[in-house]
């Protein structure tokens, strides 16, 4: 048997405040159905933990937005 020492490092990685709140507003301009963006919750909550928004893990600037399956509609302006 190999023996050794495991770990993970987790890196908390802020999110840009403008980004979370145009993240934000952008929610509000959606119909979400089954409230499948419960985690984005308000302005000043860490948006890089919201489901399906990704960040740089350098930067803290969104890099992803991924809202495949979340049952939304609306417009984009």
């Amino acid at each position: 048997m190999r023996g050794g020492l495991h770990f993970h490092l987790w890196l908390s990685v802020r999110c840009i405040a403008t980004e979370g709140r145009a993240l934000f507003n952008f929610k509000k301009g959606l119909t979400v159905v089954a409230n499948r963006l419960v985690s984005w919750t308000s302005e000043e909550e860490e948006c890089c933990n919201w489901i399906g928004v990704g960040c740089n893990n350098s930067t803290g600037y969104v890099v992803k937005l991924d809202l495949d399956g979340m049952f939304t509609t609306g417009e984009i302006e």
